[in-house]
This record gives structure tokens, C-alpha cells and sequence, in this order.
């Protein structure tokens, strides 16, 4: 059964006249990494970013979390509480220590997360030795390896990561390849979004291409391995902005 359930997910911006996501319907598995690829505008952003029910919607969206439904108001803080999402830019407080940060999701986790679990990610994504140092005096790519920690650790059914490798080291992308793999081990449903097709491809078990609002691709992650993925995206990104249709 799935964990994650996302029925025609339309998003229309104030003063805008087109939809930035135009009626997208999918759904993620416990245990299954789904990746997200689209070009510059696609709608990836908006998208994980209603999910993590931080945008409104359009009435005739549905999402629904472990059973319940993150439009019903009554609902909605519940659902957001099981979801960690690490957003594609900041996530992070300038001004606060990576121990502040952690000290402030073990008070809101206290139930969830144990100490040592909390300081042991933080040392498996290499910031073990920065725990006093301010989050605002950090490279880009420390700063999207606190972010995923964060969100990983905040994550009691599914993981939003967008743009998680952004600005990372190869020693960070593969420990933030570990923490995917965990999640997918705890059987939690994640969602990846990141412009690195190789990548993504390996570390997801499924992908959906969006382009200009919509969803036009879904397929395995391994049909986007090998020497022709690249050309096979972008000729799905010049196609007319036809609708997926499930088989």
C-alpha cells in the first residue's frame, strides 16, 4: 500500500494566469526512492514544496500521508510532523551552531529521535568537528549537508530532499547517498529532486520528468542509466508538453 498518495496537484501562483503545476498525480511506496528531473521552471520546487504542506494548492488536490490528509485542517500539523524536508536553498539558521540546530530538533523530536542518533548522523555527513561553529560561515556544501541531516532526522515518514547534492563534495554526496539508503531501509517514502541525471538515476528506484507544470515521464530509474540518458532527457524535455499518461 502506499504511504505517500498525490492526486491532481495543481498550483496556481496570484497573478499569474498559467499553473506553475498543472494537475500531477503519483504515489511513493515505503521503502521506495522516487526521484523528480525537470528543467528550470518545471515545477519540481513548488511541488515538494506543497507536499511538505508549506504552499497552498488548488481545491482539487488531494495528498494524503500515512492515512490522512494534509487538506483536512484538522489533520494538517499531524501530517507535516512525519515529513523532513530539506528545501532546495537554506533550511538552515544563519545564526545558530550545528548544535544549536540539533538541540532544537531533539526538543521537538524528543519522542523520535535519541541524542546519540541525532549526533551520530551529524558525524556520518562530516560535520562532527564543526558542532560550534555558525551554520552562516558555512560553504554552500556544508550548509546543503546540515539541511539534509536536519530533515533526515526530522523525517518520521517521508523525506523531501531538493537539490540535496547542490554545492556537495564527492564525500558528501556519497554519505548523503548512505542517509537515502537508511531511509529507504526504515521503509520511510522519499522524494529526491536534484539536475544531476547520473546521479539520481542510481540512487532513486523510480523517476518522473516533469516539464512546464506537468508530469510527462514516469519510468524506472534504470532507464535513465547507460550512455544515452542524457540525450533520451533532453528529447523528452523538447517534446510538446504532452501529458503522462499511465500505461
Amino acid at each position: 500500500m502506499s504511504l505517500l498518495q498525490v492526486s491532481n496537484l495543481s498550483i496556481k501562483y496570484p497573478k499569474t494566469v498559467k499553473r506553475a503545476v498543472d494537475d500531477i498525480s503519483f504515489v511513493v511506496n515505503p521503502g521506495e526512492v522516487l526521484g523528480i528531473l525537470g528543467g528550470n521552471g518545471a515545477g519540481k520546487t513548488s511541488s515538494l514544496k506543497a507536499i511538505a504542506g508549506l504552499l497552498p494548492c488548488e481545491p482539487e488536490t488531494m495528498i494524503e500521508l500515512n492515512n490522512s490528509h494534509l487538506n483536512n485542517v484538522s489533520q494538517r500539523e499531524y501530517v507535516r510532523s512525519l515529513i523532513g524536508y530539506c528545501p532546495d536553498t537554506g533550511g538552515v539558521i544563519r545564526q545558530a551552531t550545528v548544535e544549536d540546530h540539533l538541540e532544537i530538533l531533539l526538543t521537538n523530536k524528543k519522542n523520535v529521535v535519541s541524542r546519540d542518533q541525532a549526533y551520530g548522523v551529524i558525524e556520518h555527513i562530516g560535520l562532527g568537528d564543526f558542532l560550534k561553529q555558525e551554520a552562516g560561515s558555512f560553504s554552500h556544501g556544508m550548509s546543503r549537508r546540515l539541511a539534509v541531516a536536519l530533515a533526515t532526522l526530522s523525517a518520521e515518514k517521508l523525506l523531501i530532499l531538493d537539490e540535496p547534492f547542490d554545492g556537495v563534495d564527492p564525500l558528501g554526496v556519497e554519505a548523503i547517498q548512505d542517509i537515502i539508503d537508511e531511509a529507504r531501509r526504515n521503509s520511510l517514502a522519499v522524494i529526491v529532486s536534484t539536475h544531476l541525471l547520473s546521479l539520481l538515476a542510481k540512487t532513486s528506484d523510480r523517476i518522473l520528468v516533469m516539464n512546464k507544470g506537468r508530469l510527462v515521464v514516469e519510468d524506472s530509474a534504470s532507464s535513465f542509466l547507460g550512455e544515452d540518458a542524457n540525450k533520451r532527457y533532453s528529447a523528452i524535455l523538447k517534446q510538446d508538453n504532452q501529458r503522462y499518461v499511465p500505461r
